[in-house]
């Protein structure tokens, strides 16, 4: 019985990335997005094949015909280790001295990465790695979050525009000399501060989403240069949602509900990792939708307030990342 080759494994996989100069231009892959955690989809393509039933035929089809690919469906769940995610997400950056502000982009075509996924082989000669590399991928929606271990989380829904050349003829090879980063991730144990809105410091936030969809759309032309794959992706209306469940002391979320901020609030948290780098998320403008305060069988009272963001931005340390 032959064992050789054996089936690809899970730890001998990675994701690299690397921005773009412009949409689907591809760009060498250089780092990976992040501390990737669990499974993980990368935009694979689909194709449409058109049934073709026509007069003369029987009840079978006739004849398949190859229609548009597309490549959505990528996720991703990453604990980020510097701003590269927080950028990407939202697009647009101020590089400072030792930080980089992030906030929406709103005018133009989003970003894009070139995202290589690679399977190694067993190593003894008798497999060969496969390297798939996509372009053009753009972040739909993330949301950014506290997971099982307390760890900062970005969870990523991608899309792409189409395939590498040497993807599509099967010559890839894995990009080499590119280490994960020896750097901690940001924790809620360690937030440089309480998490404060409208003004008032919360201690016991036991659980934090914020919700950032880009609503982008992958567009099609009549057109042969990049047919049957997309075109470009552009940005729609964003959408943010902020979901807390905060242990409460006071009436305060109540009183928010019942008597809103004139103007809305502000809702700002900072994460400090051991070696003192920073990371702080701002909402502006915000609207509490609800804040319901049942009565548990036992124990303390949590509230889970639905917020409403007008505006979202972001402080990362070091920079640029796009």
């Amino acid at each position: 019985m032959s064992v050789s080759p054996h089936p690809y494994k899970s730890e001998r996989t990675d994701i690299f990335v690397g921005t773009e100069t412009e949409q689907k231009s591809e760009a060498a892959v250089t780092r990976y997005p992040g501390f990737l955690t669990g499974s993980q989809q990368v935009a694979d393509p689909e194709v449409e094949w058109i049934e073709e039933r026509v007069v003369g035929g029987d009840r079978e089809v006739f004849q398949h015909v190859e229609g548009p690919r597309s490549f959505d469906g990528g996720n991703w769940t990453v604990v980020p280790f510097d701003g590269w995610p927080i950028a990407w997400l939202l697009g647009s950056e101020t590089v400072n001295t030792s930080t980089t502000d992030v906030e929406p982009k709103m005018d133009g075509a989003p970003p894009t990465a070139t995202v290589e996924a690679n399977y190694y082989g067993d190593g003894g000669g008798t497999q060969d790695d496969f390297s798939r590399a996509f372009v053009g991928v753009a972040p739909d929606s993330g949301d950014i979050q506290v997971n099982n271990e307390e760890e900062l989380e970005i969870s990523l829904s991608t899309q792409a525009l189409g395939l590498t050349a040497d993807t599509l003829d099967g010559t890839r090879t894995p990009t080499t000399g590119i280490d994960l980063a020896q750097a901690q991730p940001w924790t809620f144990k360690s937030a440089a501060s309480n998490l404060t809105v409208f003004g008032t410091s919360f201690a016991r936030v036991e659980d934090f989403q914020l919700s950032i969809n880009n609503n982008i759309s992958v567009e099609r032309y009549i057109e042969s240069a990049e047919a049957p794959e997309p075109y470009e992706v552009l940005y729609g209306n964003l959408d943010y949602t902020l979901d807390l469940d905060i242990a409460i002391t006071d009436d305060s979320l109540f009183q928010e509900v019942v008597n809103p901020t004139s103007g809305g609030f502000a809702v700002d948290a900072v994460f400090e990792k051991p070696g003192g780098d920073q990371l702080s998320l701002s909402v502006g403008e915000a609207r509490m939708e609800n804040a319901d305060h049942e009565i548990p069988d036992d124990g303390k009272i949590t509230v889970s307030p639905s917020i409403v963001p007008r505006t979202v931005g972001a402080t990362v340390p070091g920079g640029p990342y796009l």
